[in-house]
């Protein structure tokens, strides 16, 4: 991680330059798909799960279902940040390194993604100062809604293009076949 990938999560502009400057793209990838991960346990967890678990289980009280989906969703976030980088590691343990660098390179450029990104951590991070597992929970929640809601409704329709996006691409196919071989 650089301090171009730390600018550019929290929305600070970066230039192209800085954003190609990707010395560690393992470390970078795998903390994406660490918070993918821990996001779809968490809502996985307490929205899907617990709902279900109350449905068919009961006691079907409000309480009962508040309980669970805290439990379960305090968990699937647990389950996803042990999960993300061992299935992260076995999906491209096998790719070239200028596969991984392109897919890092090209989700820096993706901004609906970075938001999301940013606001998990911000989310996570005041919900769980204030309220420890419980409140980062909410707070994770809270920002993948806020982000969903702001990508769909307020960001650009149009997603810029990564400047290097057709050269690496290039390169990624020739590294594959040279794999190959």
């Amino acid at each position: 991680m650089t301090s171009a990938y730390l600018k550019n999560l929290m929305g600070v502009p970066v230039t192209d330059e800085e954003l190609e400057n990707i010395p560690h793209p393992n470390v970078e990838l795998t903390l994406h798909t660490t918070v993918r991960f821990i996001q779809a346990g968490a809502v996985l967890g307490s929205l899907v799960a617990a709902p279900l678990v109350t449905a068919i289980g009961g006691p079907r009280t409000l309480s009962d279902l508040a309980d669970r989906a805290l439990r379960y969703g305090v968990t699937g976030a647990r389950v996803g940040a042990v999960a993300a980088p061992l299935v992260t590691y076995a999906a491209m343990r096998k790719e070239p390194d200028i596969a991984v660098y392109d897919r890092v390179y090209r989700l820096r450029y993706h901004s609906n993604q970075v938001r999301h990104d940013r606001y998990f951590l911000i989310g996570a991070s005041i919900g769980g100062a204030s309220n420890g597992p419980a409140g980062a929970l909410v707070g994770i929640l809270g920002g993948i809604a806020l982000a969903t809601a702001y990508n769909s409704l307020l960001a650009g329709r149009e997603r810029g293009e990564a400047p290097l996006s057709d050269q690496l691409k290039s390169k990624v196919q020739a590294a594959k076949r040279q794999q190959s071989i």
